[in-house]
């Protein structure tokens, strides 16, 4: 496969290319309500948010690519930067965290960019030598976990200043979201990484254990995404009954489809280790949610369409790679 097409495979059109981003929208829906429609929060500030997000997110996505290359070309898996030399791959990702930073300084905003370069920090020690997070059990969630809520929740809460108590709330929303999707991909290559010998924290504790933990992991996830649902909603005003019907119907669909699923047999990894719950929350809570919101404050605020177009593009996007999810 040509390099290039495989890298618009990818990092445009693949599920783990630039939708990954989308976790952003739901904290930056709140920031919004929080600050109540504040003329500072404008479409293009929020944009660089999503843009300096998306840099950290592929960059993150690619280092630990190139940190496991072996593993994945050993078990099948390709990625395009693994067919780059090691100098193309390293200033890729450089590049792509570089331009982030700077996205983050533009702003003037100097606790957000610490934000920022926390972030990456977290991310590179998550997969690269000499703290390789990922290897040392627990420390591999904190490290993936915390990278993700200080991108995906912190960055635009503190870029916009939403108050301490609802930034918190983000970020633990985020962290437990990204706890649970770390746990899950380690139990569906636990016997892959015990053959690798991989100190993952499943294969520390056992399939039993981290089944269980993954269960608690996952309803705490679900509880803590919809309480922030429901304090950005009811900033809503006037359009707050179209973004709680759209989130209900997205539930009560996505969790329908979900228990369905299970019992066809379909998907069985996803659908057997994650309940239609914790599913349906996320699809309702992250993506729904968030662009309902967007959609609603734009038919008041004209100048919020562009943000709007761009969040329900990249959720539809998301969509359909949800409707062709198969986990590899």
């Amino acid at each position: 496969m040509a390099p290039l097409f495989q890298f618009f495979r990818e990092v445009i059109a693949g599920p783990r290319g630039i939708i990954k981003v989308n976790e952003v929208w739901l904290p930056l829906a709140a920031a919004m309500a929080s600050v109540s429609y504040a003329p500072a929060f404008s479409w293009g500030a929020a944009l660089s948010v999503v843009a300096a997000v998306a840099c950290w997110s592929q960059a993150c996505i690619l280092a630990n690519d190139w940190a496991d290359r072996a593993a994945d070309a050993a078990a099948g898996k390709k990625r395009w930067i693994t067919t780059c030399p090691p100098i193309i791959a390293a200033s890729v990702i450089l590049g792509l965290l570089v331009a982030g930073a700077a996205i983050s300084a533009r702003a003037g905003n100097f606790i957000a960019l610490g934000v920022y370069l926390g972030a990456c920090l977290l991310g590179l020690a998550y997969s690269f030598p000499p703290l390789a997070l990922k290897k040392r059990g627990a420390w591999g969630h904190f490290g993936y976990a915390g990278a993700g809520a200080l991108a995906f929740a912190v960055l635009p809460s503190v870029r916009f200043g939403v108050s301490i108590t609802l930034t918190g709330a983000l970020a633990a929303a985020v962290l437990l979201d990204k706890w649970v999707n770390l746990d899950f991909h380690q139990i569906v290559d636990f016997e892959a990484d015990t053959a690798s010998r991989t100190p993952t924290l499943a294969v520390r504790t056992g399939l039993a254990r981290s089944r269980a933990r993954l269960r608690l992991e996952a309803g705490a996830a679900a509880i803590a995404l919809a309480a922030v649902a429901v304090a950005t909603c009811r900033e809503v005003g006037s359009g707050r009954p179209f973004v709680v019907a759209a989130v209900v119907v997205a539930f009560v669909g996505a969790a329908l489809y979900a228990a369905r699923a299970r019992r066809m047999r379909r998907d069985q990894q996803l659908m057997a280790e994650l309940s239609p719950i914790y599913l349906a929350a996320g699809l309702a809570v992250l993506r729904v949610a968030p662009a309902a919101f967007f959609i609603a404050v734009a038919r008041a605020r004209t100048d919020m369409i562009p943000l709007a177009g761009t969040a329900v593009v990249l959720m539809g996007l998301e969509m359909i790679q949800l409707a062709r999810y198969r986990y590899r």
